[in-house]
C-alpha cells in the first residue's frame, strides 16, 4: 500500500470511531461551565480566548496515560485469544513493539480546557475557582459542538465527555480494535509477500492504530474524577504549527489560546457565576460593567446563594 492508502484508511477508521463516540456520549448539557480566578474571568471576556493546558501538566496525574494502558491490555488480552482476526494482531504487535509506549507517539502535543455540566458546584468552587473566590463562565453547548471541526471555527477544537468508567472504555477501545483489524486481515496476507519492507509495513498499520487512538486518550480518565463531570476542549497541536501558539513558561503552564469567538466576534456566553465569596451586590455591578463593555449585555449575572462560612469580598480583576 502507498502512504497515500494509509492516510485513507486511517481517516476512514477515525471518522468511523468517531462516530461510535458521539452516539456513546449522547447530547450534551444545554450549559458547560469553566470555573476559574477572577482576573482569568476578565481575560476570557475580554478576549474571546479560553486557555487549553498541555495534558502533561494537568492535575490528573494519569492523564493520557490510564487510556494508553488501557489499549495495551485489552491487546494484550487480545493476542492471548483464539479469535482468527486476531492472527493478524499477532504478526502486528509482535513482542518487538509492545514496549511503545502509545501515549508518547506521533508528533501532536495535546491541549485542554475543561468544562464541567455541574452549575453552582461547591466543590468545582473550591478546587477551580480561587476557593470559592472566583467566577464560573456559562457556555452554550451547542454552539461549543458546532465548533467541532467547523471549518469557520478559529481554532480547531473537539467537544466531547470524558468517560471515566472502565466498561465503557474498553468496550470503545474494542470497537476501535475490531475496526482497525478489519481493514487489515483482508489484505495483510498479500500484502506482506509483496512489500519490499515487511518491517516498515507492519509500523505503519501499527501507527494507524496508535495515531487513531491518540485522538481519544484525552476522553478517558479513571474513575476517581468521575464526580467533576468533565466536558472538554480539546485540541491537537501539529508540533511547528504556524496555526496557534504554544506558550511556555516557568510560571504559567504550558498552554494555547482556543478562540472561542464565532457569533458577531463573541463567545457563546450563556451566564456568568459568581462564587459564594464574592456573592454580593457590589460583586454583580463590577461583572456587569464588564460584560456591557465587552458586548454581552444580555448575558446574566448570578450570585452563588450556597451558605459557605467564609468572608465575603467584593470582586477584583
Amino acid at each position: 500500500m502507498t502512504d497515500e492508502e494509509f492516510d485513507r484508511e486511517l481517516l476512514a477508521l477515525r471518522a468511523s470511531v468517531e462516530n461510535s463516540w458521539h452516539a456513546w456520549q449522547g447530547p450534551a448539557p444545554s450549559e458547560v461551565f469553566h470555573y476559574t480566578n477572577a482576573l482569568a474571568s476578565s481575560k476570557i471576556i475580554e478576549s474571546g480566548k479560553l486557555w487549553a493546558v498541555i495534558s502533561s501538566e494537568l492535575n490528573d496525574r494519569s492523564e493520557i496515560v490510564h487510556a494508553a494502558d488501557t489499549l495495551r491490555q485489552l491487546l494484550f488480552d487480545r493476542l492471548r485469544s483464539d479469535k482468527k482476526t486476531d492472527q493478524a494482531l499477532r504478526i502486528l504487535y509482535p513482542p518487538g513493539v509492545r514496549h511503545i509506549r502509545l501515549e508518547e507517539g506521533g508528533r501532536v502535543d495535546v491541549f485542554v480546557a475543561s468544562l464541567t455540566r455541574l452549575e453552582n458546584d461547591l466543590t468545582q468552587w473550591d478546587r477551580y475557582a480561587d476557593r470559592a473566590y472566583g467566577v464560573a463562565l456559562g457556555f452554550d453547548s451547542h454552539a461549543l459542538r458546532q465548533m467541532d471541526n467547523a471549518d469557520e471555527a478559529a481554532s480547531a477544537v473537539g467537544f466531547v465527555r470524558v468517560a471515566y468508567d472502565r466498561s465503557d472504555q474498553d468496550t470503545f477501545f474494542e470497537t476501535l480494535v475490531e475496526r482497525w483489524l478489519e481493514q487489515v486481515a483482508p489484505r495483510m496476507s498479500d500484502d506482506l509477500a509483496t512489500v519490499p519492507d515487511a518491517h516498515m509495513y507492519i509500523a505503519s498499520w501499527l501507527g494507524n492504530l496508535a495515531g487513531c487512538a491518540a485522538a481519544f486518550f484525552p476522553r478517558m480518565k479513571r474513575k476517581d474524577f468521575q464526580a467533576e463531570n468533565e466536558w472538554r476542549l480539546v485540541h491537537g497541536h501539529l508540533m511547528d504549527s504556524p496555526d496557534c501558539v504554544v506558550t511556555r513558561s516557568g510560571v504559567q503552564k504550558t498552554h494555547v489560546e482556543l478562540d472561542l469567538r464565532i457569533r458577531d466576534r463573541r463567545m457563546p456566553l450563556t451566564s456568568v457565576w459568581l462564587a459564594p465569596g464574592i456573592a454580593n451586590r457590589e460583586s454583580e455591578r463590577r461583572m456587569r460593567r464588564l460584560l456591557d463593555r465587552c458586548g454581552y449585555n444580555s448575558v446574566p449575572v448570578t450570585s452563588s446563594t450556597i451558605p459557605l462560612r467564609i468572608e465575603n469580598k467584593v470582586l477584583v480583576f
